[in-house]
């Protein structure tokens, strides 16, 4: 998450500290054009209930989610959540909080979109339903290819400008100078894939994830590490408001990669591990589930040794899925970092999902509503030492010309 606009580092400090305390917290919501010019600032008290979801890459690729009601008491929100003129509306949502070191509110942006779903329910309520600005590019469009050989920055920025897109914070190719070693086709045929997703697989090929902050503004940055969490829940410091639960999948597990083809090639996980051949024997026997390599004759043994140890440490990784309910922090985005503490363990986890009622202004740490977060963190299963790699690599002989 990068500072939201407007803030200084102080400001930054200052809410990151005031979240681990009782802390006052109200809601805005305001309807802008396509063009985030601002046609309306919704009275509080017309806006009745609602929330806003951040589902990372789910739903078609949309990552950010957001349902509302709306008592249009003045007769002036109609004319924006009708049917015919929702779709040339965004609708944002901001959540600010009460600095008391600062004597000032600090407002964070958590949802910027177009509304998808408009219901007149009689009485001056009005439903909405509204998709992230990534909504904008999970569609058809004409057959298109980023093209072998371009920048990839420059393509993501290219197609963006072309769309219309005027909020971006995307690096330079001068910092990202990689090009596509391939075409990357989307659109026309439905067996394409969507341009939202072209554009999610070129960011990829840079190793960054491209997504649409509470803003409105699409975002190219390098994918976030358990080396800068975007924020610590204590829950010694009152925190963590429900007791984590944690799920863990091993039906993905596997302790053993063989070479597929000609060679002999065998990785194993180290005996000392929790989940190898030797560790899990019966009656004095080892077990092993093995993974079985593709032909891999064209590697030499140097290079196919080391992508089996890159894989074994693969297979023994599991995905671990912890969920609680905390005192809201709002400025996350979709895969940061974040610590959860509680008694006797830290865990680094991938936010995955986060949801928050959006109700009227409240104390947080009271009665008040909590924030819910879905995250995920892998957890290496016996990758102690070096993997070992047994066998031989046996590359094809070149025949000679006649």
């Amino acid at each position: 998450m990068a500072i939201p606009s407007g803030w200084s580092a102080t400001d930054w400090a200052a809410y990151k500290q005031q979240t681990l305390l009782p802390s006052r917290i109200a809601n805005r919501v305001k309807i802008l054009d396509l063009n985030h010019k601002l046609l309306v600032d919704v009275p509080p008290i017309a806006f009745t209930e609602g929330q806003w979801n951040l589902v990372p890459e789910a739903d078609g690729g949309v990552d950010r989610t957001f349902q509302g009601t709306f008592f249009d008491f003045a007769d002036t929100l109609g004319a924006h959540l009708d049917p015919e003129i929702a779709p040339r509306r965004l609708i944002r949502v901001e959540q600010g909080m009460w600095i008391e070191s600062l004597s000032k509110w600090l407002w964070v942006p958590t949802f910027t979109g177009r509304p998808h779903v408009s219901n007149d329910n009689g009485g001056g309520l009005w439903g909405i339903e509204a998709q992230g600005k990534d909504c904008f590019h999970n569609r058809g469009v004409p057959a298109q290819t980023f093209r072998k050989g371009s920048r990839i920055v420059d393509a993501i920025r290219n197609y963006l400008v072309s769309t219309g897109e005027t909020k971006m914070l995307i690096p330079s190719s001068t910092v990202f100078t990689k090009r596509l070693t391939s075409d990357i086709k989307f659109g026309g045929a439905s067996d394409q894939m969507t341009p939202l997703a072209a554009l999610r697989k070129a960011a990829s090929l840079l190793g960054c994830q491209l997504y649409w902050d509470g803003a409105g503004t699409a975002i190219l940055r390098p994918w976030p590490t358990a080396s800068s969490p975007v924020f610590s829940w204590d829950g010694e410091k009152g925190a963590v408001l429900s007791e984590p639960t944690f799920a863990t999948d091993m039906s993905t597990l596997k302790n053993r990669w063989t070479g597929g083809g000609r060679n002999t090639l065998r990785a194993d996980v180290p005996a000392i591990g929790a989940y190898s051949p030797t560790s899990l024997q019966r009656g004095g026997v080892a077990w092993s589930d093995i993974d079985f390599g593709e032909d891999n004759d064209s590697l030499s043994s140097t290079a196919l040794a080391q992508f089996g140890r890159t894989r074994v440490n693969q297979l023994v990784t599991l995905s671990t899925n912890v969920s609680c309910d905390l005192l809201p922090f709002f400025a996350v985005d979709p895969m940061d970092y974040a610590e959860i503490r509680i008694p006797g363990r830290t865990e680094k986890c991938t936010i995955r999902t986060a949801s928050f009622p959006i109700v009227g202004a409240w104390t947080a740490g009271s009665d008040g509503p909590t924030m819910s977060l879905g995250s995920h963190h892998n957890t290496r299963r016996g990758s102690y030492g070096s993997v070992r790699v047994t066998g031989t690599s046996r590359k094809p002989t070149k025949r000679r010309k006649r």
